[in-house]
């Protein structure tokens, strides 16, 4: 997976953010995603979220931390292939920022092989390790305790949408802290 140094931002990227039945990009499965296609100076951002079918039940744990139902997904899920081309397609060529990159991008990559969609080949950047470059010393780099201390509002978060807004806005925030810190050297 290729990565972005710090440094420059491209004026146009797609934060991501994915919930699924388990840990395991393997085995376990897609059950929401979300992408913002967000450009540095616009107000009003394109995005695109979907509840996804994924074909096995999901876990009771899943549902207390996401709210996601096996019948939220069987009412309002839309079929995996379709949706993973639609959003690769949403994708496009941009840079994508995922709060932990090494947990989505497999998900991504597993599901597009699946459906005969191919890989990710796009740059990808972690706002995690963004996070954890910018404020070393701090005691958690969840995405939640790094959004509460930046003041933003997390309720509603473990949902796709919700959580691809707060990487953006920690991805951005971290980057400038490391920008501001190693500017005069």
């Amino acid at each position: 997976m290729p990565t972005r140094l710090i440094g420059t931002i491209p004026s146009t990227f797609v934060g991501l953010d994915l919930e699924t039945t388990g840990l395991n990009s393997g085995s376990d499965r897609i059950i929401e995603f979300a992408a913002i296609k967000f450009t540095i100076g616009k107000q009003n951002h394109t995005s695109i979220s979907s509840l996804v079918k994924p074909g096995v039940p999901i876990p009771r744990r899943i549902t207390t931390l996401t709210g996601i139902t096996d019948k939220m997904v069987e009412q309002d899920g839309v079929e995996i292939g379709p949706a993973m081309r639609d959003l690769k397609e949403f994708i496009g060529n941009h840079m994508i920022v995922a709060f932990n990159a090494k947990f989505d991008i497999p998900f991504l990559n597993s599901e597009f092989s699946r459906n005969g969609i191919g890989k990710i080949d796009n740059v990808v950047d972690c706002a995690l390790l963004t996070a954890r470059k910018a404020w070393p010393e701090l005691d958690s780099h969840k995405l939640s305790y790094l959004s509460e201390l930046l003041g933003f509002d997390v309720s509603g978060n473990h949902r796709a949408l919700k959580d691809a807004g707060l990487a953006i806005k920690v991805y951005l925030y971290a980057s400038c802290a490391i920008h501001e810190r190693t500017k005069g050297r």
